[in-house]
Formats: structure tokens, C-alpha cells, sequence
């Protein structure tokens, strides 16, 4: 299994602005100037400077509580309207990740003086110094183990490699500093929708939909096509003063931690890094499904001829069992930031439920053997509650998966 080694850690830079004051009250009268509707609901800004959405009165299930019109949202075709970052967006997927290409357009058109999103620009967090990629050696060794760990070392690596590639690309690029670029990054990552528009926009930055907090679904939203305009409604009736919260989609505890700085307790879709034996090893991210993921890592599993599927998934639970020692055995964060304890707390707890769920599984799947008749998996899928999660879903699925190759 890979070890994290500290010394080899170098924290992204941390980018040096502040936000001008009374910053989320200009863009509140300039997105409503600009076309955008939001009277039922209020930004409330805390003394930490976290902003919450609530509801400013009694407000109907189903009923709409913010219209952002498709002129006023920043979409991947918009970026592109800037030179430097048509070149970029001809490349993107060579890189990391999508989201530098709109980093890199956030970086420029905040330093441009005449940009029309000044007040936009200006709203936004001014840096994420709480997030991992920024945190020291120490902090980020309490997830050693983590699946969360193992994506916040590749998108450090990634935002450096990706910076370093656009500035070769591009020479006007190149005065763009590491910080800037992290920081654009973490913006388009942490708060970009996914959308549909005829104009072949799939990713949009959508002032006041982005200032909803992630967590209960409150309320849903969606791009209505047809009026060209991102809308978020009630999913329950609202009280006066409520704290509205949205899903930014079912994303493993990984995602959470290392773009947005939380963490779900007993996340469903969690997942843990499977280190399986052979040539220059392999890791698989594996959840509690029966997938195809899954499937790839029984037919890698399979070391030697000879070997059964039987043999494969018990090393896939050895080795889901190893990753559950490695994080249990990760040293403890650093005292003094209580925030970043309870998330390390929380990430390594979810990804050892994973593990021990995998290994349950497993145990289910081999006490009666897995060579059996189609009869026998219908049995136990009649058996089994269809609701399940955790092993007995797996064990579900894998019985479906049977039935479905015997024809």
C-alpha cells in the first residue's frame, strides 16, 4: 500500500486578498438589477464570514425561490470569450481537471479592471486557507490512509502540473501565480453547476444559486431550457428564517473534504482506495456497490491461474481490511483547529464503515459459496430487503449480476 510521506508535502500557496467590504449587499442589488429574482429567500453573513441562504417568509413547497437568467451565468462557451482562454479550453482535457479552465478565466477577469462581474468577482471567497491542498504536512497526515487523502495530494499535484502546462501553452499565462490559480480552481470546483443550454454550455457559475449551502435537499435546482433561466425551488414547505441548504450532487466523502472542507457522517457514497497486488500494483476506488469497479477488481484480484472468484473477493476484503488498519493507525491532527479534527474524525470513521461493510460482504457472499445455481440466487434475492444498503445492497446486486450472466 502507498504511504503518504510529509516530506514530500508542499501546500499550494495560500492567495493574499480580502474581499471589499459590503461585498455580498453589491451583488445582491446588482444581480437583481441584472435580471435575477431571489425575493424569498435572505443571505445571512456570520462574523466568520459564512454566508447561509434563509427563507424571508413562509414559502410553499415547489414554489421558487431564486430565477437567474442565462445572461447573468458564466458558462464554459462564455470563458471562452477571452483569447488566452480559447487556447486553454482547446486543451482542457489534456489537464487535470475541466475546472482550470474556468479558474484561469476567473484569475483574468478578476484582475481586469473593466470586467462587467466585478460585483460577482468581488462576493466570492477571496481564498479557502481551511481547505486541505493548503494545510501543512501534519493536518493533512491525520487522513493518511483516506481515499480523501489520496485526492487531495492529486489535486495539489494536478494544480501545479496544470499551471505549469497552460503557461507553456500560453506565454500571457505565465505571470499567473500558483496562488491566483488555486484559488480560480477551487472557485469553478467548488461552485460550478452542471447545466444543459443550447448554446453548448454544460458548466455554469450562477451568482446567488452559489451562496446555498450544501447539505439537507431544502431545495432543488435545474436549468429550465426552454426560458433560458437556473432556477432553485422549495422541496418542503419553508418557515420564515429557515436555513435553506441544496445537494451539490452524491459525491464520496473525498470530494467533500478536498473541494469544499466538509465531510458527511456514514456517507452512502463513500468510497475506499482497494490496494490489490501485481505488477506496479493497482487501486481501486470501491464503494458499497456491486459495480462494475467492482468487477475489475475481482478480475485483477484473480493473481494466478487457477485462482476463483472466490479467491478474488477474498483478497479484495483482505485488502479493504489493510486500508482500514492504515487509517486507524494515521497520527492524530495537530491541536488547535477543533473544525479540522471532527473532519479528519469524520472522513476516516466513514471510510472504515466502507471497508468493514466490503468486508460483510464478502463474508455473506462465501459462507454459502458463490458457485450456485440460478435458483439459489433467486432465493436469496427474495430473501434480501430491496431498501438495503451497505453489504446486504452488494450481496443484492451481486445476485443480480449472477442471475443476469446464467440468462
Amino acid at each position: 500500500m502507498s504511504e503518504f510521506d510529509p516530506a514530500a508535502w508542499a501546500p499550494v500557496p495560500v492567495r493574499a486578498a480580502a474581499a471589499p467590504p459590503g461585498a455580498v449587499a453589491t451583488l445582491l442589488a446588482w444581480a437583481a438589477g441584472a435580471g435575477a429574482w431571489f425575493e424569498p429567500i435572505e443571505i445571512v453573513t456570520a462574523a466568520d464570514g459564512n454566508r447561509t441562504a434563509r427563507a424571508r417568509c413562509d414559502v410553499a413547497a415547489g414554489a421558487l425561490l431564486v430565477a437567474v437568467p442565462r445572461a447573468l451565468m458564466i458558462t464554459d462557451v462564455d470563458v471562452a470569450a477571452r483569447p488566452e482562454i480559447a487556447a486553454v479550453k482547446e486543451v482542457e482535457t489534456m489537464m487535470a481537471t475541466r475546472h482550470s479552465t474556468i479558474g484561469l478565466w476567473l484569475v483574468r477577469e478578476h484582475a481586469d479592471p473593466a470586467t462587467r462581474w466585478r460585483p460577482y468577482l468581488d462576493a466570492l471567497p477571496s481564498a479557502y486557507p481551511w481547505l486541505a491542498q493548503h494545510r501543512s504536512a501534519a493536518e493533512v497526515a491525520a487522513l493518511a490512509g483516506t481515499r480523501a487523502l489520496a485526492m487531495i495530494v492529486d489535486q495539489a499535484d494536478g494544480c501545479r502540473g496544470d499551471l505549469a502546462f497552460v503557461a507553456e501553452l500560453v506565454p500571457d499565462l505565465a505571470a499567473v501565480s500558483l496562488a491566483d490559480f488555486a484559488w480560480g480552481r477551487l472557485v469553478a470546483g467548488s461552485r460550478c453547476f452542471r447545466i444543459a443550454d443550447e448554446d453548448g454550455s454544460v458548466r455554469a457559475l450562477v451568482p446567488i444559486a452559489d451562496l446555498i449551502d450544501h447539505g439537507r435537499i431544502d431545495a432543488t435546482w435545474g436549468y429550465d431550457a426552454g426560458a433560458r433561466r437556473f432556477e432553485v425551488r422549495a422541496a418542503r414547505a419553508l418557515a420564515a428564517g429557515e436555513e435553506i441548504q441544496i445537494s451539490y450532487g452524491r459525491h464520496d466523502n473525498a470530494v467533500l473534504a478536498s473541494t469544499h472542507g466538509i465531510a458527511q457522517p456514514d456517507n452512502p457514497d463513500d468510497e475506499v482506495l482497494v490496494h490489490l497486488p501485481g505488477p506496479g500494483g493497482r487501486a481501486f476506488a470501491l464503494g458499497t456497490h456491486y459495480d462494475l469497479r467492482f468487477a475489475r477488481a475481482m478480475a485483477t484480484a484473480v493473481a494466478q491461474p487457477g485462482d476463483t472468484d472466490t479467491d478474488a473477493v477474498l483478497r479484495i476484503a483482505r485488502a479493504a481490511a489493510r486500508t482500514s488498519a492504515a487509517i486507524a493507525a494515521a497520527p492524530a491532527p495537530p491541536p488547535g483547529d477543533p473544525a479540522w479534527a471532527a473532519l479528519c474524525a469524520t472522513v476516516r470513521a466513514s471510510e472504515r464503515a466502507i471497508a468493514a461493510a466490503i468486508g460483510a460482504f464478502v463474508d455473506q457472499l462465501t459462507a454459502a459459496g458463490i458457485e450456485r445455481p440460478p435458483e439459489a440466487w433467486r432465493e436469496l434475492l427474495a430473501d434480501l430487503d430491496p431498501a438495503a444498503t451497505g453489504a446486504t445492497r452488494m450481496l443484492r446486486e451481486f445476485a443480480q449480476a449472477a442471475l443476469a450472466s446464467a440468462g
